[in-house]
């Protein structure tokens, strides 16, 4: 199994399939331009390391391609003559499209397309999206979705709406993250010590947790749980709805598509060269 760019989220694919032992370090080798950098994976995991892109593919038949959307075009052109019918190649980058990958890689049968977990840098569980290839062998596409289940559920999807979930799913940990971060800023600022905005921030995300899981609350539900009518918190939510927040997370969720759209535009010159 070769990692080609062994960046933040293949070192977290890479650190996770070795915790949840799906498989041995051995049996895993990971590329990088800059081999200091992956060294804790050699140092601690015992994974082979390389710079030789080429040598991890011909030691592999499972390849993930993890550099930058932007270095596929030159990253396809160097290994595209050592790829062949044999390897499964697993693509996680946004914007590259699969139809694109598929031309370029014609020797090999099974290219697939997956959003893996952003939270799995927190946690070893997530969401994985797939967007399988529908003339691949059925074999190649379970061994895909059996690797991405050492990450929790594993969903398939059509490629056409694979950008959305890279969005929503993909993004939003992020994105409350900044929300909550704010928040939690916010109380520091008004004389809350760090240690119980902390406890707070804790306990708010176990509730919704818990009452959208086990009491089967939606968040409209959850909101009317907690604010008394005419009270503080729903004078609050009245406040926020002023704001707007809804064109607030439009216009996030359009900046983040505009910028996987020009991803794209990268892969529709390369095809006109």
């Amino acid at each position: 199994m070769a990692f080609i760019g062994t960046g933040r989220m293949a070192g977290a694919l890479i650190t996770n399939l070795i915790k949840e032992r799906y498989c041995a370090p051995a049996q895993i080798i990971a590329t990088h331009h800059d081999i200091s950098s992956i060294s804790y994976l050699e140092r601690e995991f015992r994974v082979k390391t390389t710079t030789s892109n080429a040598s991890a593919i011909e030691l592999s038949e499972i390849i993930f391609l993890c550099v930058r959307p932007q270095q596929f075009p030159q990253l396809i052109s160097e290994i595209g003559p050592f790829i062949k019918e044999h390897h499964i190649v697993i693509s996680i980058a946004v914007g590259v499209p699969i139809d694109w990958l598929r031309m370029a890689l014609s020797k090999c049968n099974s290219v697939f397309h997956v959003h893996p977990p952003s939270t799995v840098f927190a946690s070893s569980k997530g969401l994985s999206f797939i967007a399988l290839e529908e003339n691949a062998p059925a074999e190649s596409g379970l061994i895909t979705r059996k690797i991405f289940r050492a990450f929790g559920e594993v969903i398939v999807v059509h490629e056409t709406d694979i950008d959305s979930y890279a969005v929503f799913a993909g993004c939003s940990p992020a994105f409350v993250a900044r929300m909550a971060g704010d928040w939690f800023n916010l109380a520091i600022e008004n004389g809350i010590s760090e240690e119980i905005a902390k406890k707070i921030t804790l306990v708010t995300f176990q509730a919704i947790t818990n009452g959208i899981n086990n009491l089967n609350m939606s968040l409209k539900d959850f909101e009317r749980k907690i604010a008394t009518p005419n009270g503080v918190t729903e004078m609050g939510l009245k406040a926020i709805e002023k704001q707007d927040l809804t064109k607030i997370f439009l216009d996030v969720v359009n900046i983040a598509r505009d910028k996987i759209k020009r991803i794209k535009d990268i892969f529709n010159l390369v095809e006109q060269e």
